[in-house]
């Protein structure tokens, strides 16, 4: 009989391994730990190794020179390398498109507050014009008839009147609304491809 008081110490070393051919990687590991024999008894069943190398990796290597067991955790350790090294990969690349995305959101918020800022002088200089219009009626009441004759003359002299001036600025201001228009849609797709992108980051970050 084998030292210690646990029974299945008392089974021969061809059962021990029937019994080992029979569990998980990880149970199988976890009997190891029960006792420094059982440890050299797992560790000697290259046949238990084969399967576990089988069912790991599919068909094993015609010939090594190394046993199952070493064999199984060289192929792991490799294996487990490669894994990290396309996880690092992946990482990078979600990165890079997070990347481009702020800077496609911040490129698009930039060009918004300049439309908005070109319809608000448009609008504001159609203000102008239209106070500056009022403010002439005005005093067409009470001008004495020379003022108003030398007004009518330098009008006459002004190469675009204020009513094609509005018109220009109404027509400024529906293709700058129409912009940004196009521009607030553009932001919000990217806005929901850059969040999309960050919970994928977070997601992989996680593993």
């Amino acid at each position: 009989m084998r030292p210690g008081s646990c029974p299945i110490l008392t089974l021969n070393d061809e059962l021990l391994q029937l019994i080992a051919a029979q569990l998980e990687l990880e149970d199988l590991c976890n009997l190891g730990r029960v006792s420094s024999y059982l440890n050299i008894v797992i560790n000697n069943a290259d046949d238990v190794w084969k399967g576990i190398y089988s069912q790991s990796f599919g068909s094993p290597p015609g010939s090594a020179s190394s046993s199952w067991r070493e064999q199984f955790r060289d192929r792991a350790a490799e294996d487990s390398r490669k894994r990290k090294l396309l996880r690092q990969a992946r990482i990078m690349r979600v990165r890079s498109r997070v990347h481009i995305l702020e800077r496609d959101v911040h490129r698009c918020q930039q060009q918004i507050n300049t439309e908005r800022c070109r319809v608000n002088t448009c609008v504001a200089e159609k203000q102008r014009i239209e106070q500056a219009r009022q403010l002439g009626a005005a005093l067409q009441c009470w001008q004495p008839e020379i003022v108003k004759n030398h007004h009518e003359a330098l009008f006459a002299q002004t190469p675009i009147t204020d009513e094609w001036r509005t018109r220009e600025l109404d027509m400024e201001i529906q293709d700058h609304k129409l912009a940004l228009k196009g521009l607030l849609r553009s932001l919000q797709v990217q806005s929901a491809q850059l969040e999309k992108q960050r919970m994928r980051l977070q997601a992989i970050l996680g593993e």
